[in-house]
């Protein structure tokens, strides 16, 4: 792959819970749209404005979260490519229940100590 080949691209980024994809977010500036509030969005956008932002980044134009997020079909049937995040469907399902589960979290949010 060469170089052009990849500017020429538009990623859509697909992330499915439990998948990472939050994670992703710190290298691909397109979790910015997932802000609703315009504060926040901003913030986020500043942030790679001050770093060397990855060729990927800049290439993906859009992150649509399964489960929180429409589909933006704007960006849907211009995109040339699909980022998708994948797990072990175990341990995904694991990981969502240790998430939700009441023992692990209290009314601030904190995880307890056991």
């Amino acid at each position: 792959i060469t170089i052009d080949n990849i500017t020429n691209r538009t990623i859509y980024y697909v992330h499915t819970g439990k998948t990472g994809g939050t994670t992703l977010g710190f290298v691909l500036r397109a979790i910015c749209d997932w802000y609703r509030l315009r504060r926040p969005k901003e913030e986020c956008f500043k942030k790679f404005h001050q770093f060397n932002e990855s060729r990927l980044s800049m290439i993906t134009k859009t992150h649509h979260h399964t489960s929180m997020t429409k589909t933006n079909h704007e960006w849907l049937p211009k995109s040339t490519s699909f980022l998708f995040s994948l797990r072990n469907p175990i341990d995904r399902a694991v990981s969502a229940f240790d998430m939700e589960h009441p023992m692990n979290t209290n009314i601030t949010d904190k995880a307890i100590q056991l």
